[in-house]
């Protein structure tokens, strides 16, 4: 969507195969049709094919640039409920031989983490006015003042959002989390509620949030934030 109002677009991935044709120098249209890779929808509206940087998020290789250098990040990131969060490390020390062919090993990516990581990056990266827009996921639960413990695993540990959604010891359904109540319950429609959910950066101004009503009684939240004036 950005590369269709003529932005020039960047990203970065963490593993090799969703960049490998980044890394051979692929052009579009150079893809056979069982080919789905990064570039895939670029080629199929025409766009301009976006660079992709093969590294962690966690440890941006960008360099500083004091009044910012990008004009807005759009992203969704890993919520831990169907793909986890991973960010390079290990428990103990790394023994290295083949340095040209050697991919690190990785490790969890909290979700608190990973939205910190977010909001500093578009705090150093983006220019003043600059925009942030992601996606952050929220348990219904906690909005409606409902304890999923309690009610839905007998007071199991419900420490992720994929223990929410998916409890090893299998989840007794409460009806006010299900989606046909909590699409038209009221206090999910108040965005004054949603402040207390989001996160916060000195730097950056909240524009807006809405919420998007998800199965498994959790949701998410599409949020825009502005890049605050330089001094």
């Amino acid at each position: 969507a950005a590369a269709d109002k003529v932005a020039q677009s960047r990203g970065c991935v963490a593993s090799p195969p969703p960049a490998e044709g980044a890394a051979e120098g692929r052009s579009p249209g150079g893809a056979s049709s069982s080919e789905k890779d990064i570039f895939t929808n670029f080629e199929q509206y025409d766009l301009p094919a976006p660079e992709v940087v093969l590294c962690d998020a966690a440890r941006p290789p960008w360099r500083h640039v004091s009044a910012g250098w990008i004009n807005c990040i759009v992203t969704d990131p890993p919520y831990g409920v169907r793909a986890g969060a991973k960010k390079q490390g290990r428990a103990g020390p790394a023994v290295t031989e083949h340095r040209e062919t050697y991919i690190p090993s990785k490790v969890h990516y909290a979700e608190d983490d990973l939205t910190r990581d977010l909001l500093t990056l578009a705090a150093v990266a983006l220019v003043d006015g600059g925009r942030l827009v992601f996606l952050l996921p929220v348990d219904l639960a906690d909005f409606l003042g409902i304890d999923r413990a309690k009610a839905e695993q007998g007071g199991g540990e419900c420490t992720t959002y994929r223990d929410a959604a998916m409890p090893r010891a299998g989840r007794q359904k409460d009806p006010r989390l299900c989606i046909s109540e909590t699409t038209r319950d009221p206090l999910l429609l108040d965005e004054e509620r949603y402040k207390d959910f989001l996160p916060t950066h000195p730097d950056l101004d909240l524009a807006g949030a809405s919420l998007q009503v998800l199965s498994g009684g959790l949701g998410r939240l599409l949020v825009t934030m502005l890049r605050r004036p330089r001094v």
